[in-house]
């Protein structure tokens, strides 16, 4: 799954083969087409254990934390990091843009990834805001994934389209920049 979610990552769904992945990891294509049964379905598992594990890292980073804004400001940082550096945001915008998607993918539509992190918010949010409204949280969350998920796509090009140099330090200073606007607007 590594090794398809590599090819995934820097080529793109069609880029990964069955034959081409057997060849490349020294192992027969029975051998994959027995764990996962098609194309789709290593694609699918792929895809499936990468949400899983950002479903987790969101749940289990509530343990650690001290307070709303430092949630919020957690979790905004590290949706940031799995979906923009580490590339997932890249492959689920290939994958909903590709005629190939795989047809057994439903870990994101049955988690309900944005309505779980909209729904840890706005318990936080309602310690400090008890007059805060779900639909409110919900549409800020959903903002912020648009934002996360186009950074994951876009974020050179906007970065040099806005005259700046894409860099590292242009990057930290706009999902900053963003961290702190999204979470002026959930203490109203």
């Amino acid at each position: 799954m590594d090794a398809a979610l590599a090819h995934l990552r820097t080529e793109g769904v069609h880029a990964v083969t069955l034959a081409g992945l057997a060849k490349e990891l020294d192992i027969s294509h029975q051998a994959i087409l027995h764990h996962f049964g098609s194309r789709d379905g290593l694609v699918a598992a792929v895809v499936k254990r990468a949400i899983d594990a950002f479903e987790s890292e969101l749940a289990g980073a509530l343990r650690v934390i001290d307070g709303p804004l430092t949630a919020s400001r957690v979790l905004l940082q590290r949706a940031f990091e799995v979906m923009a550096d580490e590339g997932h945001g890249r492959l689920l915008a290939m994958l909903a843009l590709s005629n190939e998607s795989p047809k057994d993918l439903t870990s994101f539509e049955t988690s309900k990834p944005i309505a779980m992190v909209a729904k840890m918010a706005h318990a936080l949010r309602l310690r400090d805001e008890p007059d805060a409204t779900y639909r409110d949280t919900l549409f800020t969350v959903m903002l912020t994934a648009y934002v996360v998920l186009a950074t994951s796509v876009f974020e050179n090009a906007v970065t040099f389209g806005a005259g700046l140099e894409p860099s590292a330090k242009v990057s930290h200073e706009f999902r900053e920049w963003f961290a702190n606007h999204a979470l002026a607007h959930m203490e109203k």
